[in-house]
């Protein structure tokens, strides 16, 4: 649905806004998913959890077209 360039840029934009304005310094390094660490661990997780890529592209597209809106929930991992 999204281009790799897409989804790509939405994880960045993400990760910049938890870390850079949501104080949460370090989000990014210490991320683990799946036996991954950091800025991969992320992108698997993102990978593995399609409904959260989707919502996370949709706000990311918002947000680059100047409309107002929420970025997504991350769901529980087990």
């Amino acid at each position: 649905m999204f281009t790799i360039e897409i989804e790509r840029n939405a994880i960045e934009y993400y990760l910049y806004h938890l870390e850079n304005e949501k104080g949460l310094k370090g989000f990014t390094n210490n991320f683990t998913h799946d036996g991954l660490k950091g800025l991969v661990a992320f992108d698997m997780f993102c990978t593995d959890n399609p409904e959260f890529m989707l919502e996370l592209c949709c706000t990311y597209l918002d947000h680059t077209s100047g409309i107002e809106a929420e970025f997504p929930q991350m769901p529980e991992v087990a």
